[in-house]
């Protein structure tokens, strides 16, 4: 049967070989995962960003025609009239600002001459997640044709 001796030196130059690889997998994993979760992170902000637009968009929209909060606005000029908004989503908070800044006469419409003006509105919208502090703002102005004075 044979038997060896063993009386060659080893360098272990396997061993070096093989803990370099282990370090470069090690490290490459690394940036693997830091990739991913930055890539995670872009796409949370990017869909919160998308839900606090849509929520503002959304305040604006239900309040747009509610003649209620029109008056109130015109009841206190430059300064603004602000609401909550109940929305489905019970993550997602928004409100809106009603601002009145005066009337103006219609030039260059054949309306004009019946006494018409138009009212002018500033109008604020912001849509927030409390839970991470996202939130978007809007603005929009709005216009609305009053009625003739005369009838």
């Amino acid at each position: 049967m044979p038997h060896y001796s063993g009386n060659k030196k080893q360098n272990g130059a396997a061993l070096i070989t093989a803990l370099v690889l282990l370090i470069f997998i090690t490290l490459l994993a690394s940036v693997s995962l830091k990739t991913a979760t930055l890539g995670e992170q872009t796409t949370r902000n990017y869909q919160e960003k998308v839900t606090t637009f849509q929520a503002s968009e959304s305040a604006v929209d239900h309040t747009i025609d509610n003649l209620s909060i029109l008056k109130k606005a015109l009841l206190n000029p430059g300064s603004g009239v602000t609401e909550e908004i109940a929305l489905n989503s019970p993550n997602v908070t928004s409100q809106v600002t009603f601002t009145y800044l005066g009337t103006a006469p219609i030039t260059g419409w054949t309306l004009d001459a019946t006494g018409n003006g138009a009212s002018r509105y500033q109008i604020k919208a912001e849509g927030r997640i409390p839970a991470t502090g996202a939130r978007t703002t809007t603005e929009h102005g709005y216009i609305r044709i009053n009625p003739p004075s005369g009838g």
